[in-house]
Parts: structure tokens; C-alpha cells; sequence
């Protein structure tokens, strides 16, 4: 909860949210909510279970998908950047895209961050390195929120290409999942 009561809530559960072309969902949305009230979506977010293997198909597809989500809340509500989370076991990774020039979505890791597995190692999220890196995905939502642009400019830089079925060219049809790189 910040100063203001607001509570920033990700539900990372199957959404009700469809996307009208694909059929497609999220896996989580990040939002605000006042009171009782939604605010608009920041983002959005995919979950996976740990494994005892690394499956780098899923995980590379699901980086794509959040590509393609991400991009489409920055056409859709007209906000320069966007939030975003692949969390996979207790590893939590941050990303923030933003359109950064004519068609040009940029998406960066901003942190990776470990939950602890138990309430015995509690204490390892409350390091100066874990707290840091907090803050700085808190600066960067922060920077988020910022109001819509609607200038002619920034609309002329959106782009609506690709589809996710196009997306699935990028990714390698060859399902080798110990490869580092499906893409």
C-alpha cells in the first residue's frame, strides 16, 4: 500500500481477459486497485512451476507473449511503457517495454528477484541487494503511471504487427528444451 491507499494487486491466475484477434489470454495482469474500484491494466505477467529441467521453449514463448501484450497496452490505453513479470519457481524476473521510436518497442530486464521457498529463509528477501532491487522496479512502475500521451506523434509511432501466430515463426519449431536459445 502506498501513501495515496492505493494497492497495487498482480493477480496471476487464469484472466478473464481475451484478446478479441487471437483468442489468447495473459497469465497475470498487473493493476491498481482503489477501494474496490480497477484501475487500468500496467501489464501483464507469466507463471511457471519449477522444473527439474530448464524447458527454454516455454520460456522463451512465454517472453514473446508478454512482448505482444505488453505492446498491445501501449497501443490500446496510450501509455508510453508498460510492466511486466515472468516468474518461474521462485525466481521473479522484471521487465519494463516501452515504445521508444517510430515502431520500436524496447523490452528491458529491470531485475530478477528470489522468493524465499520457506518462512525459515524470510530473511534473504530483506537484504540491501533484494531491497534495492525492489526499489527500483518501484521506480520504474512509478514511471509507469504516468498519464496517456495522446499527441498525433506518439500515435503515429505504434505499430499493430505482428500477431502472436506470426510471433511463432520466431521461436525455433524444434523443441529442444536444453538449448539456451529458441530463438
Amino acid at each position: 500500500m502506498n501513501r495515496k491507499g492505493i494497492i497495487l494487486l498482480i493477480e496471476c491466475k487464469r484472466t478473464n481477459q481475451k484478446d478479441i484477434q487471437e483468442g489468447e489470454r495473459p497469465g497475470g495482469i498487473v493493476s491498481i486497485m482503489s477501494q474496490s474500484q480497477w484501475s487500468r491494466n500496467f501489464g501483464h505477467g507469466e507463471a511457471k512451476i519449477a522444473e527439474a529441467t530448464e524447458n527454454y521453449y516455454v520460456l522463451t514463448w512465454d517472453l514473446c507473449r508478454l512482448g505482444y501484450f505488453n505492446r498491445n497496452i501501449i497501443n490500446k490505453d496510450n501509455v508510453k511503457s508498460s510492466f511486466a513479470f515472468q516468474s518461474k519457481g521462485h525466481s521473479v524476473t522484471l521487465y519494463i517495454i516501452e515504445l521508444a521510436f517510430d515502431g520500436v518497442y524496447v523490452m528491458a530486464e529491470l531485475n530478477s528477484i528470489q522468493i524465499p521457498k520457506s518462512v525459515n529463509t524470510l530473511k534473504t528477501l530483506i537484504t540491501r541487494h533484494s531491497l534495492m532491487c525492489l526499489m527500483q522496479a518501484a521506480h520504474a512502475f512509478d514511471k509507469i503511471k504516468k498519464e496517456k500521451n495522446t499527441s498525433q506523434e506518439f500515435s503515429s509511432m505504434k505499430r499493430i504487427e505482428p500477431s502472436l501466430k506470426q510471433l511463432e515463426v520466431l521461436v525455433s519449431e524444434k523443441k529442444y528444451r536444453r538449448r539456451n536459445s529458441s530463438i
